[in-house]
């Protein structure tokens, strides 16, 4: 489950739930915005404390911007597969949440980047302001499904499915547990995924092979090992956080 955060200009960011599903989507982060010269730009990081502290910056100017953190499930966990993603044919920058299974992705290969590059090459400029072309986009993120949001060289924000995620005080959540929950002593994280990756999840054979991809640096076997451990830190981080909570109550 990655989360997206696009902020307003004038938006106020849940820093506490950002906080929070930074430690559970940490396979690298960033943050997109636009230049003073008119560029849309993604700074991008493995470091939460990083993007965190580039988006505060922003936030402090009142710029629009769109952060994503990553959970990997396809492509291999670097810095080059993190979100927001550059459409350099539009000026504008996309992030993901979700799984594509619309398009051919290779093994091995991130199914954002397919999209992004699928989406910079075959659509038009303006394509997110046209309702056949928006049309056919939100097709392509049916299923999981996804949600993506863009930002331009203008700080113009654009979203696909955007009514599958929430909104608070000028900031878009693309999963609207992740404020919610958050805000309860009874802290579930799982009730942060939807139906369909709650079943990835509880179908380990899906959730650690089907979804298997290879990284150059790894043969597939290594890379799978790494694969699991990395889950296995990540669940045992839940169930830590979990009773940390209980204990307090």
């Amino acid at each position: 489950m990655c989360l997206i955060i696009t902020k307003t200009a004038n938006g106020r960011v849940d820093w506490q739930a950002a906080d929070r599903s930074a430690r559970y989507n940490s396979d690298g982060y960033g943050v997109g915005y636009a230049t003073k010269q008119g560029k849309a730009t993604s700074f991008l990081s493995m470091s939460w404390l990083d993007v965190k502290k580039k988006a505060i910056q922003l936030a402090n100017q009142n710029q629009p911007f769109v952060l994503h953190m990553r959970m990997a499930t396809h492509g291999a966990v670097t810095k080059t597969n993190c979100h927001p993603i550059q459409l350099p044919s539009h000026n504008m920058v996309m992030a993901h949440n979700g799984i594509i299974s619309t398009l051919d992705v290779p093994t091995g290969m991130s199914d954002s980047r397919v999209l992004a590059s699928y989406i910079d090459e075959v659509y038009p400029h303006g394509f997110l302001t046209d309702d056949t072309y928006r049309a056919e986009v939100t097709e392509l993120c049916k299923g999981f499904p996804s949600k993506l949001s863009f930002i331009d060289g203008n700080g113009n924000l654009f979203f696909i499915n955007e009514d599958s995620g929430a909104w608070k005080d000028g900031v878009w959540y693309s999963v609207p547990s992740a404020i919610r929950t958050f805000n309860s002593r009874h802290f579930n994280p799982k009730a942060m995924m939807s139906d369909s990756q709650q079943e990835i999840l509880d179908d380990e054979e899906a959730f650690m092979g089907n979804h298997e991809d290879i990284s150059p640096s790894y043969s597939p076997s290594e890379w799978l090992d790494n694969y699991q451990n990395r889950r296995a830190t990540k669940l045992q981080n839940l169930k830590s956080d979990i009773h940390d909570r209980n204990s307090n109550i």
